[in-house]
């Protein structure tokens, strides 16, 4: 097997492993500080969707 076949193989054991790993870094951490301001910014909104997820027939349909 060539150098090229190797680091090609190699290349994509390593993609494989990427898709197959849970990722939670940096782009969790980015879209939680961007809820939290959403929520600063409208609190009634944030307020009156959590309050829709807490009804009993918001699983419904």
């Amino acid at each position: 097997m060539s150098s090229g076949d190797e680091l090609l193989r190699s290349l994509a054991e390593f993609q494989d492993l990427l898709r197959r790993t849970p990722f939670i870094g940096a782009s969790r951490i980015a879209e939680e500080a961007q809820l939290r301001v959403l929520i600063g910014k409208y609190p009634d909104v944030a307020r009156q969707m959590l309050a829709e997820l807490d009804r009993p027939d918001a699983g419904d349909g």
